[in-house]
């Protein structure tokens, strides 16, 4: 087994690297991941939600409030397993400019803008089905964009998407259930 791990580990390092590598060769590659990194940040889409919120159809503020709350419960678990783990960004402190919270974020493991990404996506094609592929094609591009900056390896990525996608599956299942609680809790 801990050969299979290291064979893993090592692969993840090569492709990762290789990735970022060949982004920094091209300019516009560049700039494009510099983008795209950035369109899986926060505070981006907390203010996408306060217009949602402002001016949204009652179906758009139901789908934001499941997706508050799965990107919430998400959120917890990947700071839980980043401080848990402890992995080293691909180049350490340099990879944390990244982030918004660069002296506090310093690990890798899992990535919580793929995580973002994944339950917006997740969370938003469930109930608007026509916008599943240009959902998908964006958390894709974040994803990959997070690698090719150094950000992350590429299996703090996809773990990332793997939580998203679950949490947000399940925060969607489950709604019937959470919806009362948050009525008596006078949040809904």
């Amino acid at each position: 087994m801990k050969g299979w791990a290291s064979e893993l580990a090592g692969m993840d390092h090569r492709w990762s690297a290789w990735m970022a590598q060949t982004t920094e060769a091209h300019t516009s590659l560049y700039w494009l991941s510099r983008i795209l990194a950035h369109a899986g940040d926060a505070v981006l889409w907390m203010g996408i939600g306060g217009i949602v919120f402002a001016w949204g159809s009652p179906r758009a503020k139901v789908v934001l409030l499941q997706t508050v709350i799965a990107v919430a419960c998400t959120a917890l678990l990947v700071a839980g397993l980043k401080f848990s783990v402890r992995r080293e960004r691909p180049r350490g402190k340099e990879s944390a400019k990244w982030s918004l919270l660069p002296k506090h974020d310093l690990y890798s493991f899992p990535s919580g803008h793929a995580a973002r990404a994944a339950c917006i996506a997740t969370g938003v094609a469930a109930v608007y089905p026509d916008v599943r592929l240009p959902f998908l094609i964006w958390m894709a591009g974040v994803c990959a964009a997070r690698v090719a900056l150094a950000a992350h390896y590429l299996i703090d990525v996809l773990v990332g998407v793997l939580l998203g996608v679950v949490v947000a599956t399940l925060v969607n299942r489950f709604w019937s259930n959470i919806a009362p609680l948050l009525g008596q809790l006078r949040l809904w």
